[in-house]
């Protein structure tokens, strides 16, 4: 009878120090997880991340033991700059039935006797700094799927820029880049990229030597051209600007609800205007809060999402060209220049002419549309040459493709990064799932026991 009541006393201890240890080990968890979580978007301070852990365990652990057991604080271990997360945390029980077992079988004198449970937990996490530039489609086809574009877009900033998100200690900027003919920017930005010859904020391309590249819409290369951005009519999406880069959920809120799906496809200039986004060459141009760092910073990451759902089937071209040449060649031979040369790495290039003289020469070129379908076609070249230039920067592509057309699919195929960074959706519920599923891959955060 005395064994009977030993085994019994000891399978009821030890079987609530096993539960009481499980819970113990699955709220430290999700308290380590969530500390990792918001490490990889923010920086926090040691305090931070303590408080942070504490708080999460006691509030998973609160409904998970018996009453009358204390709860203590873990113990966390975090150095600012470390790329690793720890903490540990006991739970001291006591044992019912053990005094009456001593009493028993004359062990002791009846006192309450203690079981002490622990656990430990770590998570690793991504400490780059990263930039992620979203472009989408929204073009007329999308015109009965742009719910589901803004329910992916939300989607992903949920993951990427969750709400609470500390705007001056986020790791992690977005920029968003909705296009159709073209894009729409602020006004002000608008008129100045486009040294003044923008219509209604709209902006498309660039169409000579630098249509491909990422130099400043100022830039003048060594002979003291320069590649003018163009503006035709008031072709872009109706309302939803260009967001440069940002930490605040709420401005990229609020250009997706004003998505509107109208016009045709120039994805080549959705591309472009995303890498000027992400490209330091552009830090002059966007606000201070919103310039991108330079490619070689340490623990930097940048990520194009670029999304379309058709072909691309407009392009731009400009005439007066020649004309302006001459005419710049012809200041530079009679000395009539502003300025002193500098070197081309200067955003502004060889720096042969100023401000009032460029809007000048802009307002001298004529731009004109094109159109154009299939793989060959100029704005599926110009499209594919840009994301060949950015991934030659290090910029990683995911593309997704929202349609059925083959040209269109295997020109988004070759801007991606690699086959793993294509997503192709051929419905609305796959459309939301690939904007998640790059969201979690660029946050790329895991236990690592």
């Amino acid at each position: 009878m005395v064994l009977l009541i030993v085994f019994a006393g000891m399978a009821i201890d030890f079987g609530m120090g096993y539960n009481t240890r499980r819970a113990v080990n699955q709220a430290l968890d999700a308290a380590v997880l969530a500390a990792a979580n918001k490490l990889s978007t923010e920086d926090l301070t040691e305090a931070d991340v303590e408080t942070l852990i504490k708080d999460y365990y006691k509030a998973n652990l609160k409904n998970s033991i018996a009453e009358g057991i204390t709860i203590k604080d873990p113990v966390v271990k975090y150095e600012l700059g470390s790329d690793v997360v720890s903490a540990s945390a006991s739970i001291e029980l006591t044992n019912n039935f053990l005094p009456i077992i001593n009493l028993l079988t004359g062990g002791g004198d009846g006192e309450n006797r203690k079981l002490e449970v622990g656990t430990s937990s770590s998570a690793r996490f991504p400490i780059n700094h990263v930039e992620v530039t979203v472009i989408v489609d929204v073009t007329g086809s999308m015109r009965s799927h742009i719910g589901a574009l803004k329910r992916a877009s939300r989607s992903m900033l949920d993951a990427l820029l969750p709400v609470g998100t500390n705007v001056q200690k986020s790791r992690i900027r977005v920029a968003l880049v909705p296009y159709s003919e073209g894009v729409r920017l602020h006004a002000s930005d608008a008129q100045k990229a486009t040294f003044t010859v923008s219509h209604g904020s709209c902006v498309h391309e660039r169409v000579r030597d630098q249509a491909a590249t990422d130099v400043a819409h100022d830039y003048e290369d060594d002979d003291g051209k320069t590649d003018y951005i163009g503006s035709i009519f008031k072709e872009c999406p109706k309302k939803a600007e260009v967001v440069p880069l940002t930490a605040d959920r709420s401005k990229i809120e609020a250009s997706i609800g004003q998505l509107e799906a109208k016009g045709t496809t120039a994805g080549h200039t959705g591309i472009a205007w995303g890498w000027y986004t992400i490209s330091p060459k552009w830090a002059g141009f966007w606000p201070t809060d919103s310039a991108p760092l330079p490619y070689d910073t340490e623990n930097l990451r940048k990520y194009a999402i670029f999304m379309t759902d058709g072909e691309f089937n407009l392009h731009y071209y400009a005439e007066k060209y020649e004309e302006v040449d001459q005419a710049r060649a012809s200041k530079i031979e009679k000395g009539e220049n502003r300025g002193p040369r500098k070197a081309g790495s200067n955003p502004n290039g060889s720096n042969y002419f100023t401000g009032p003289e460029n809007i000048k020469f802009a307002k001298e070129v004529i731009w004109k549309e094109g159109s154009s379908s299939g793989e060959l076609g100029t704005a599926s070249v110009r499209a594919k040459d840009i994301c060949t230039n950015m991934k030659a920067k290090e910029i990683t592509i995911y593309s997704v493709y929202y349609g059925s057309g083959v040209s269109a699919k295997s020109v988004m195929k070759d801007c991606a990064t690699s086959d793993s960074t294509f997503y192709h959706a051929d419905n609305e519920s796959k459309l939301i799932q690939a904007f998640e599923k790059i969201a979690n891959d660029i946050k790329d955060i895991y236990l690592s026991q």
